[in-house]
């Protein structure tokens, strides 16, 4: 337990650690880069409000948490900021994220479902490579999604709108991705030929789209 009149952890503050759980300061202001790195018994944690940033590899291989409550307020979870935490199967992102960095879930294997909120920008490189989400919605807010960010091998549904910049290698290529569309639907299917063309250009698409926008 760490005192209240703690604010700033230090990077690699507790890397390597052995303690199963840990309770932050409700003062805390800044958690460091590698903070937790390595902390293999911890299980579970829970960010006070006053912590807005998820640094680097703060949490990279923690292989036995399993829960993560963030602070609502938490704009940025930066890269590989949870990378390899194999047993995480919880996680709320809260309601002010902005950017989840490059590799930040990768091979969080028990991770089945994430609610990514309508805040987000940027879901960066490899940001859920290899975990084991079933489907994902990526909200309207973002901006781009990056090469194999959601490269899951049980992702069975995508759902984007088409304003969302979408690397071609983003999803498992076994994914279907549904477009979405809050434009009313035009004769002739003026709206479906508008994201056939956007998604043709940024050479996601392999085939038509079809009825309701799915891609194959």
């Amino acid at each position: 337990m760490l005192p209240d009149s703690v604010e700033y952890i230090e990077n690699g503050a507790f890397r390597g650690s052995r303690f199963e759980s840990v309770r932050l300061p409700a003062g805390l202001k800044h958690l460091g880069k590698e903070a937790f790195l390595g902390c293999d018994k911890l299980r579970s944690i829970s960010i006070p409000p006053s912590v807005r940033l998820v640094m680097n590899e703060t949490f990279r291989d923690c292989s036995e948490l399993r829960s993560v409550e963030l602070s609502p307020d938490t704009t940025f979870i930066g890269d590989m900021a949870f990378y390899y935490c194999i047993r995480l199967n919880q996680i709320n992102l809260g309601r002010s994220l902005v950017s989840i960095g490059a590799s930040a879930f990768e091979e969080c294997l028990s991770l089945k479902e994430v609610q990514i909120p309508g805040t987000t920008r940027a879901i960066c490189t490899r940001a859920f490579y290899r975990a084991g989400l079933k489907n994902v919605r990526i909200p309207m807010s973002v901006v781009s999604v990056g090469v194999w960010a959601f490269r899951c091998n049980f992702l069975n549904n995508a759902y984007v709108y088409p304003q969302t910049r979408i690397h071609n290698s983003a999803f498992y290529p076994n994914t279907k991705v549904t477009v979405l569309s809050d434009m009313p639907k035009e004769e002739g299917g003026g709206v479906l030929g508008r994201l056939k063309k956007l998604f043709r250009q940024m050479g996601h698409v392999r085939g038509a789209i079809g009825e309701g926008g799915a891609l194959p």
